[in-house]
C-alpha cells in the first residue's frame, strides 16, 4: 500500500461488481496504510472511495488526496464537518462522517463541540466504506441509508447498526465462507462503526485483527 498525491489506477467508488475476496484484500491493504498513518502522528480526515485507488495489476492500492490530513493525533476541536489546525480548514465527507460529525454539521442543539483524538474518525469513515463495498452498494445508496441514522440518539443508531450486521450476515464469498472468516471481519467493522468515538479500535487492533485470521491468504479473483 502507499499514502501519496499523485496515482495510476481506479478508485474504488469506480469499480464494478468487484469480489468479496478482492474487497477484503482491500480491506487489509488500507487498514495498513492508516495504521502507519496514525502511528506516525497523521490523521487523513477524508477517507472514502474517491481516496483510495486500486491498480489490478500491481495489486497495490494507494490513498490519495492529502488535503485533508494533518499531522499531531491529539484532541483536536470539531465545529461542523471541519477542524482547524494551524489556521487551515480540513473537511471530512459527510456520507462517510460519524455520528458526532454529522451531527454537528447538521448544528443539533445538543451537540456540543468535540474534542476527541480524530484518528477515529479515519477508523469510522473505513469501516462505513468497506460496509458499502462489501454489499456492492453506491454512494448514492449511502446518502439514503445512513445519514438519518447517525442524526439521531445512540439508541435509533445502534437499531441501524442491526440492520448492517444483518446485512453483512449476508455477504458471500466461497474462500471467505471456507476460512470462517465472516463473522472475525463483521465484528472488525461493526467495531469500527460504533456510536462513541472512544468505544471505536484503533486502526492498529484492525490490523491486528486481520492478520489473526489470515486475510492475506485469501485468493484475490
Amino acid at each position: 500500500m502507499e499514502i501519496i498525491s499523485e496515482y495510476g489506477g481506479i478508485a474504488l467508488d469506480d469499480l464494478e461488481q468487484i469480489s468479496i475476496e478482492t474487497a477484503y484484500n482491500l480491506m487489509k491493504q488500507s487498514a495498513n496504510a492508516l495504521s502507519i498513518l496514525h502511528d506516525i502522528g497523521m490523521v487523513h480526515f477524508d477517507i472514502k472511495p474517491a481516496n483510495m485507488v486500486y491498480d489490478a495489476k500491481t495489486d497495490m492500492l494507494k490513498i490519495i488526496d492529502m488535503e485533508s490530513a494533518f499531522g499531531a493525533v491529539t484532541r483536536k476541536k470539531i465545529t461542523g464537518t471541519t477542524v482547524s489546525i494551524d489556521g487551515k480548514m480540513r473537511s471530512t465527507t459527510l456520507e462517510y462522517a460519524p455520528p458526532e460529525v454529522l451531527r454537528r454539521a447538521e448544528g443539533l442543539a445538543d451537540v456540543p463541540d468535540l474534542k476527541i483524538s480524530l484518528d477515529v474518525v479515519d477508523v469510522y469513515c473505513w469501516g462505513m466504506c468497506f460496509y458499502f463495498l462489501l454489499l456492492n452498494k453506491t454512494r448514492a445508496d449511502l446518502q439514503g441509508e445512513n445519514r438519518r441514522y447517525k442524526l439521531e440518539t445512540e439508541k435509533e443508531y445502534n437499531e441501524y447498526i442491526k440492520i448492517v450486521e444483518n446485512n453483512l450476515s449476508l455477504i458471500e464469498g466461497k474462500n471467505l465462507v471456507e476460512k470462517g472468516m465472516k463473522e472475525k471481519v463483521k465484528k472488525l467493522l461493526l467495531n469500527a462503526l460504533k456510536y462513541k468515538p472512544r468505544e471505536r479500535c484503533a486502526m492498529k487492533a484492525i490490523v491486528s485483527g486481520i492478520k489473526e485470521f489470515g486475510l492475506s491468504l485469501i485468493h484475490i479473483c
